[in-house]
């Protein structure tokens, strides 16, 4: 068998003088695909949404494994109900078995917390709504608490998602990093107006503002190995980045420890805000941001909407 070279590549000779181009299989082992490189398959896409950053090894860290959030599909699956069996009475207790007076407490009718469930899914997790009219301010209220805890992941899944069919978004990478800058990244559209208002959506809006947080930090890749204490830890602190950043614009770069264990560099108006000059777990958590060093600019979280699919990196 010879071996000849051609075109710098080198060509193995068989028996019958056909040429069969060598594979170096150590110079041709390209590295893993990450989550986007399988889910855009549009080119456009791909330059416009970011793929996820590989490692120095020069393999994607492992996101293969990274589904859609699917909560309100469980909750759809599983939240089966009787409508023959929404009108039963509720029943509140105020008294217990030795008649004595207790807080009030409802016999709540499975069936109907299983339709809320439903009822406030299709509505992107929008709590304003209650389809039951004849009950009472207090059964009203028990009811959402209650339809909001047994899908609260789902509801919050929901909301998020109706941030990016409210604003005619069907593809889009959000990034936030530790002092709660939002960038977008989108071939949508190119009104700046509405780009600004999803920020406000995800960083403003009551209950979808924490939904976003919330998945961030229980949804994300780089948080998968820690514990749920741990995860709501993290979400804590950085938060309070967040806040001081967009309240009272300050970076964690601006603050220091001094020796007497006091923090260097706050104002005068995060003292006297109300909210936080009792909150002896806002300071700790501008603690924790200083010693945990890095840069206001690094990315905490990313998360990828693709036609109705969200995906937490």
């Amino acid at each position: 068998m010879k071996v000849d070279i051609f075109k710098n590549q080198e060509i193995i000779l068989d028996d019958t003088q056909n040429k069969i181009p060598k594979i170096d299989y150590e110079q041709n082992i390209k590295p893993d695909r990450s989550l986007l490189d399988y889910y855009l398959a549009d080119e456009r896409a791909k330059t416009v949404v970011s793929s996820f950053l590989y490692t120095r090894s020069g393999t994607s860290q492992d996101l293969l494994n990274v589904k859609p959030l699917n909560y309100c599909k469980m909750a759809e699956n599983n939240y089966p109900f009787d409508e023959n069996k929404l009108d039963k009475e509720d029943i509140w207790l105020t008294e217990d078995e030795n008649g004595r007076k207790m807080t009030p407490y409802m016999r709540y009718n499975k069936d109907k917390v299983n339709y809320l469930v439903h009822y406030y899914l299709e509505r992107g997790g929008d709590m304003r709504m209650y389809p039951f009219e004849n009950d009472s301010d207090e059964t009203r209220t028990a009811y959402k608490h209650l339809a909001e805890f047994y899908a609260y992941q789902a509801l919050e899944e929901s909301r998020l998602r109706s941030v990016f069919t409210d604003s005619g978004v069907d593809t889009a990478t959000i990034t936030v990093d530790a002092k709660g800058e939002i960038k977008i990244e989108t071939k949508a559209y190119g009104n700046q107006e509405q780009l600004e208002n999803v920020k406000r959506k995800l960083t403003e809006f009551g209950k979808t503002a924490t939904a976003f947080r919330n998945i961030i930090f229980r949804e994300g890749q780089q948080y998968a190995g820690f514990s749920g204490e741990k995860k709501i830890e993290l979400s804590g602190m950085y938060y309070t980045g967040w806040i001081l950043y967009r309240h009272y614009g300050l970076r964690v770069e601006d603050l220091s420890i001094s020796e007497d264990g006091r923090i260097s560099g706050l104002t005068e108006d995060v003292y006297s805000d109300y909210e936080y000059r009792a909150d002896s777990d806002f300071y700790k958590n501008i603690i924790k941001l200083i010693e945990r060093g890095g840069s206001s600019e690094d990315e905490v979280g990313r998360i990828v909407y693709k036609e109705g699919d969200i995906f937490v990196l």
